[in-house]
Order: structure tokens, then sequence, then C-alpha cells
């Protein structure tokens, strides 16, 4: 019988036979606004070696959302009804953005500066659109979340209407994350986790018959707040914050929980932090086993690593 840590759980794998256990381990935490200083300022002790290309990782992060916010938020001010609520960047095609409103839009960003309006999508008639993502492996598939409670797929060469419209979820959906280029995530106030086969939802069938769903995940908190939501393609595994100040991992082979870690320190009574932002280190960061950031409604950052158990 396998006793549970703070965050760690067994997990079986359908590719190997017998079983294997995993731990997520705490690499480094800090505290506050200040926390890109105290990653740079950090001494080059021998654990913190071991964290200094995830610490360079978390800290270009960090500054490119510092650096994008502020402009991007005054240049759409002058264009937009409502709330930027985010921003997603194509790497496939480096100079094109997506941002997403309150207003029911969601507006598309080119050339030098990205201030050339390149388009604008309406997804939900009229309904708040809450994030966006572009698919890594193909740059012409946006996905989009929606307060309407459901999720769009964008071909963007013929955008008169979407590709796919994942329908599932009974609260707004918050986030939408591709894993790969077949395949989508979404994140609901609902309480759940997605997983959606693009081309099945793209076929359709029978009214009321959630098309292209592949699996549902539950066991983490989630009725209010955006919570996040990352994916790690290459070893199938997703993150969400939980508003019990949890971040929860999830492998897309089970429905429910992979492991789940408290990350605030303390909840006293009335206390209201929870994980704000959640993402795994890119896979092209390193040989290292996955590397999960967390941050917190206080400004606090925790990072942890998933590492085989002893």
């Amino acid at each position: 019988m396998w006793r549970l840590g703070t965050w760690w759980q067994m997990w079986t794998s359908t590719m190997v036979a017998g079983a294997f256990c995993q731990i997520f381990t705490c690499l480094h935490e800090w505290y506050g606004p200040d926390c890109c200083n105290n990653i740079r300022n950090s001494k080059a002790s021998t654990a913190q070696k071991r964290t200094v290309g995830t610490s360079a990782w978390l800290c270009w992060v960090l500054n490119f959302y510092q650096c994008s916010e502020g402009p991007f938020m005054s240049l759409t001010g002058d264009v937009l009804c409502g709330r930027v609520w985010s921003v997603a960047h194509s790497v496939q095609r480096r100079h094109l953005v997506a941002s997403t409103s309150d207003d029911g839009t969601v507006r598309l960003w080119a050339g030098q500066g990205l201030r050339a309006s390149a388009g604008v999508l309406r997804p939900a008639g009229g309904a708040p659109v809450c994030g966006a993502a572009f698919c890594s492996g193909d740059g012409n598939l946006l996905a989009l979340a929606a307060a309407d409670c459901r999720a769009y797929v964008y071909d963007l060469r013929a955008t008169a209407s979407p590709l796919a419209v994942l329908a599932a979820h009974t609260r707004p959906v918050s986030y939408a994350r591709f894993l790969g280029r077949g395949e989508v995530v979404t994140a609901s106030t609902d309480g759940s986790l997605a997983l959606w086969d693009v081309a099945a939802a793209a076929a359709g069938g029978a009214p009321g018959a959630r098309a292209g769903l592949s699996r549902t995940f539950r066991g983490h908190v989630n009725a209010k707040n955006f919570v996040g939501l990352a994916v790690c393609e290459r070893e199938r595994l997703l993150a969400t914050g939980s508003e019990t100040g949890a971040a929860v991992g999830y492998h897309t082979s089970w429905a429910t929980p992979l492991a789940a870690r408290a990350v605030v320190r303390a909840r006293g009574p009335g206390a209201r932090e929870f994980v704000s932002a959640i993402a795994w280190r890119p896979d092209s960061a390193g040989s290292r086993g996955p590397v999960l950031a967390t941050a917190l409604s206080n400004g606090d950052v925790r990072m942890l690593q998933l590492v085989a158990a002893a």
C-alpha cells in the first residue's frame, strides 16, 4: 500500500510492466513582488546551481509578461470596449499575437511592434473570451476559451466559422491549451479539465453528444478564480491550480489527480490566497524531469520538480 506524501503518488504506466513512484520536490521559493530580484541575486550554492536553468527560464517568462502587459494593454484600450483577459503569442509565426477581451472579441495583431490589426474574431456571440492559445505545431490553429461554457478552435485560413466547437463544460471556460496538433485541453470554473480530440469535434455528432470529448479530469477546486492551466506535451502531463491553495497534476491517462501539493504556506480564517498561474518548464529547457512553476495570488512563486522516488 502506497502512502501519499505532500506531493507524490504512485504512478502506474500502461507502457511498462509494474509500477513506479514519482515525487514532486520543491526546488525553490520566492516571496512577494520582488521575486525576480531574489532569483537574480540568489547565491550559487551547490543546491542552487541545479536550479540556475530553471531560474533563468522563470525570469524570462516573468519579464516577458511584464514587458508585454503594459504597452499591449494601452494599445488595445483604444479599440476594445472591455478588459483584455489574455494575450497569446504564436511560436510558428513570430509576429502574430492574439488578445481576448470581455467585449466578446479576439483580435489578431501583426507587423512591426505588433501594432497592425490583422483580424477580429467573435466566436461566442458576444460572450467574454477568457483565454487563447496558438498551436505550437501548426501556426494556423488557435484555441479560445469563452464564458459561454464552450471552447473554440479556429483555422486562421478560414475564420468565418470555427473549425470545432468544444461543448461539455457547465460553467465558463477559462483556459484552452493545445496538447500537440490534434488535441486540446480546457479548464472551467465547473471544477474540471477536459481533453478533446479536435478532428472528432470538427466532425460533430448528435446534439448533446459532446463530440470530441476524450476524458474529463476532476480533483481540484475551481468555482470562481483563474487558477491557471499548463500542459507538458512530451510527458502528457497537465497541471492546474486549486482554490484550496494547492497545485494539482494530472496525466492524460487517468481522470483523477496524479499528485497534489499545498503551496500556500498557511490559510488562516478568512485567507483567500490561491494558485493564480502555473507553467511547466518548456521541453527544450533541458533533460531534467518535469519542472512546474506556480504563482500565487499573494505574489509568491514556488518551483516544483517531478523526480523518481528513492
